[in-house]
């Protein structure tokens, strides 16, 4: 029990049948969310390094850096206001990109399937609920959050510090797949501190509707913990060593 999929257990069974659901339709539509949602999770990741990566090498590149230093603002504020922009652009580009995918399932498959609601069993109330598709996709998109929030400011911090978009690009999408791996690896080990790692933590698909986590060592609240440090530490970095950097040379 830890994927998005409905319970796949004896209990979750019963309530099925006990209420005269067809579990065949119920996993047709999650699977079907699921693997749309799986299709796009790297596009989205490839568009929030993209954005990242940019906000802040541009103006090293562009040099107008020095014409925004020389304003009578502090170079935190400078740093947040570029960050708060990669987050608002970020959360444009989600909302924009959710639309564009309700509609292209309508015409795929039919407007009126958003009538029908996707039923899973939850394992905190012990009983079967309903969600509607959109309703069902932001919760995976909620689910995802802390991911695309890691990735966003690990972008930011490489072109904060390197200045120069390909590489911060590149340091970032090496991340992400050196994550991937070592998730994977990770997984095949019961060693507990590993439970620590970050990208062991960003994804909170498995814990939805009351799930646990295939490793055994991860928690809902250790995950939770481990995401909002990992963004501290990645955005203090950001913050700190920009009011230390050299813009003379560049």
């Amino acid at each position: 029990a830890g994927d998005l999929d409905i319970a796949v257990t004896e209990k979750g069974l019963e309530e099925f049948v006990k209420n005269n659901i067809s579990t065949e339709s119920a996993y047709d539509a999650s699977e079907l969310v699921q693997e749309e949602f799986s299709a796009v999770i790297f596009f989205v990741i490839v568009a929030i390094v993209i954005i990242s990566s940019n906000i802040m090498a541009e103006e090293y590149s562009k040099g107008t850096i020095k014409q925004l230093l020389i304003k009578p603002y502090s170079r935190g504020k400078i740093l947040l206001s570029k960050y708060i922009t990669c987050l608002i652009v970020f959360c444009l580009f989600l909302l924009f990109y959710f639309i564009i995918s309700v509609i292209s399932y309508g015409f795929i498959g039919s407007f009126s399937d958003y009538l029908n609601p996707i039923v899973v069993y939850d394992f905190i109330s012990k009983g079967i609920k309903e969600y509607s598709i959109v309703g069902y996709c932001l919760l995976y998109t909620l689910a995802n959050l802390p991911q695309y929030l890691i990735i966003l400011s690990l972008s930011f911090f490489a072109s904060t510090i390197v200045a120069n978009t390909s590489v911060a690009i590149i340091i970032s999408i090496i991340s992400y797949f050196a994550g991937s791996i070592v998730n994977m690896l990770i997984e095949g080990n019961n060693i507990k501190y590993l439970a620590w790692f970050p990208t062991m933590c960003w994804d909170l698909t498995p814990y939805l509707f009351g799930g646990i986590s295939s490793f055994q060592y991860s928690s809902l609240g250790l995950s939770i913990a481990v995401s909002v440090i990992t963004l501290l530490i990645l955005i203090i970095l950001s913050f700190g060593l920009f009011r230390k950097k050299d813009i003379k040379n560049i």
